[in-house]
């Protein structure tokens, strides 16, 4: 059953994908308190919304964009309908007055046809969801390791970028190796960085928006052999480094310098 309070929400002129996300929320929502979050929260992430909420055409499979999500959200913030909190498990979503879709009285229809008797006894209330026991399953908690992975490289790096699940989701969908890639990105970044900041003088393009960086497999750029400045050499053509400047003239050593002025 759906709570009539609902319709009389602002989430009922709301785009259909907005007033199904908001449903699937009330019942996926904790009936009761547990080790994870209390009753009325439940903690989603934007992949398990729209695999919740997948359809199908014919054989091909639908789901709302993570754009849809995001936006399906907002709107329910800016009603006052849920609030969110960012975890490391995902979104900590919370049903504002959560007891109301829980009251029987929320369900009654307004108009009652005249009755002689009671003929059915009545039922029991039930909550929208009896056996939230885990959030989680093996297939989530695996993605989760890759996604707070994921979140490493995706900090550190310089450029313009979006959420990490919004930067997963491209990451997963433009490379078929991304398992095999993913623990590359975070040293492929930093070496870049290095090479930005030892300019020598020379030209460094600005930085690439995160997903333009990781659509174009940016992590492959070999930055350590590009344009590195040359040692100075002894001038005494012993083919060692320089180490001790003598006007404009460069000596490994003092003995070096003094053989070659001697």
């Amino acid at each position: 059953m759906i709570a009539r309070k609902i319709d009389s929400s602002s989430i009922a002129e709301s785009p259909p994908y907005a007033r199904e996300i908001w449903l699937y929320l009330i019942r996926s929502a904790n009936h009761k308190n547990n080790s994870i979050c209390k009753r009325g929260q439940t903690v989603r992430r934007y992949i398990d919304i729209r695999e919740a909420l997948k359809w199908y055409v014919g054989y091909r499979k639908c789901m709302y964009s993570v754009t849809q999500c995001e936006n399906a959200m907002k709107l329910l913030v800016k009603a006052k309908m849920i609030t969110k909190t960012r975890t490391t498990r995902g979104l900590l979503i919370t049903i504002c007055n959560y007891d109301i879709y829980q009251n029987p009285k929320s369900y009654e229809s307004q108009f009652h046809a005249p009755t002689a008797s009671a003929t059915m006894k009545p039922q029991p209330c039930q909550t929208i969801n009896k056996n939230v026991k885990n959030v989680k399953n093996k297939e989530t908690t695996a993605n989760d390791k890759y996604i707070d992975y994921f979140e490493i490289p995706r900090g550190i790096y310089p450029g313009t970028k979006r959420g990490n699940e919004t930067e997963f989701d491209n990451f997963k969908q433009k490379h078929s190796d991304w398992k095999k890639v993913l623990p590359l990105l975070e040293l492929a970044i930093l070496k870049q960085i290095r090479w930005r900041k030892n300019t020598d003088g020379e030209f460094r393009p600005p930085w690439k928006n995160f997903a333009t960086w990781i659509n174009n497999r940016c992590w492959e750029d070999e930055v350590d052999a590009v344009s590195q400045k040359q040692p100075r050499l002894c001038q005494c053509g012993c083919g060692k480094e320089a180490h001790f400047t003598y006007g404009s003239e460069h000596y490994y050593s003092s003995e070096h310098r003094n053989r070659m002025k001697g």
